[in-house]
């Protein structure tokens, strides 16, 4: 029979490894949110077990608001009798659940305000108010909440060196930046959110003889569709970062190999970096195979058009002759701005600009107290 919260977790967390879907191991959690149920019962006051009710109930019922309202009414009830550190617990337990399954940014922060304000200060407290600002562009802010993180390095993680590394970026210290990130990568070298940032921050400290090998695995991670921050990075988030670091053959090839990823005739419509690919040839010298892609593109493209007059496209059962004819004149207008820009760069000394770079931050997993899918145990 288990009795404590390690040996729920254990068994939790060993369901969890023996099943690879949420279906197949939900029911341990539905276990322990009755378990927990049954002891608040006897005991309504016991912190550590209305704490781990509101993870479970997320998990067995995956709605945020249901576990914040279970804290935020055990706060009203038994706030006068809670010391500090049993407020500290459920407000760092709140700040998680309101940043990430409740969406309310603004309560998170409160919260957090409040640990510091209470002198429970933490790498994680530190983190997440730094993340806070760096998601609303408030770098100065984010970039004060990391140096104070800084100063619990023995209680960091990953996330917290990679976060202070953009936000070292985005201040303007790249040197320092660079010395986060690296970090960053020697711990993580597969991962492609990190391999992006080292990139963009080597262009930035003029590291060309380092940059090359990241430049070349970045390749590798390349994808149509982005899952995962660490496993991918998308085509055209490479080539803005190949056509800045003046990689003008990289950025050829990712184009190219995203067009025959993509079935043209029905994603003209993706951004898919016009002026960097034709720019980046006439930098190449490549001005046939620019005029030939040029070509090829129209001609596709008006295949598509006729597609669209014949009812391909849009069932004419359902879209009426004037929408069609929209929809027509839409695809038109598209090919005269890609031949504008096209002929543009050719007959000028014009340089597209790029200002599209985001370094996305990296979500913490989690910093629920005593998580029981995340605690380590011995």
């Amino acid at each position: 029979m288990k009795q404590t919260q390690k040996e729920w977790a254990r068994y939790i967390q060993d369901e969890i490894q023996k099943n690879d879907s949420y279906d197949n191991y939900k029911h341990a959690f539905i276990e322990y949110k009755d378990y927990l149920e049954k002891c608040l019962l006897k005991n309504p006051r016991d912190v550590e077990k209305v704490c781990q009710l509101a993870i479970a109930y997320f998990t067995v019922y995956q709605d945020g608001k249901k576990s914040v309202n279970v804290l935020e009414e055990f706060l009203k009830k038994y706030s006068k009798d809670l010391n500090d550190d049993e407020k500290a617990v459920i407000y760092q337990d709140l700040a998680d659940l309101y940043e990430k399954d409740a969406y309310d940014d603004k309560k998170c922060k409160y919260y957090l305000t409040k640990l510091i304000e209470m002198g429970k200060q933490s790498a994680v407290v530190w983190e997440v108010l730094g993340e806070y600002y760096l998601k609303r562009k408030k770098y100065k802010k984010a970039l004060e909440c990391f140096q104070e993180m800084e100063k619990f390095s023995d209680e960091k993680e990953i996330e917290d060196d990679y976060n202070y590394g953009i936000t070292l970026f985005y201040c303007g210290y790249f040197e320092k930046s660079k010395e986060m990130l690296l970090r960053c990568y020697e711990k993580e070298p597969e991962s492609a959110g990190i391999l992006y940032a080292l990139a963009l921050c080597l262009h930035y400290t003029d590291d060309k003889k380092l940059a090359e090998p990241i430049l070349d695995k970045m390749l590798e991670k390349v994808s149509l569709e982005k899952y995962y921050y660490d496993e991918q990075i998308l085509f055209e988030e490479l080539i803005d970062l190949y056509y800045l670091c003046e990689e003008y053959d990289r950025c050829v090839l990712v184009f190219e190999k995203e067009i025959d990823e993509l079935d043209w005739e029905e994603h003209f419509y993706y951004n898919m970096r016009f002026s960097f690919y034709f720019y980046s040839l006439k930098k190449l010298g490549s001005f046939k195979k620019a005029e030939n892609k040029l070509s090829e593109l129209i001609q596709k493209h008006n295949k598509y058009i006729e597609k669209i007059e014949v009812g391909e496209i849009y069932d004419k059962k359902y879209w009426s002759e004037e929408e069609i004819d929209e929809f027509i004149e839409e695809e038109k207008n598209e090919i005269k701005k890609v031949l504008g820009i096209y002929k543009k760069i050719m007959n000028s000394n014009y340089k597209p600009e790029n200002t599209r770079i985001n370094l996305e931050k990296m979500y913490k997993t989690c910093y629920l107290v005593d998580c029981p899918m995340h605690q380590k145990l011995d």
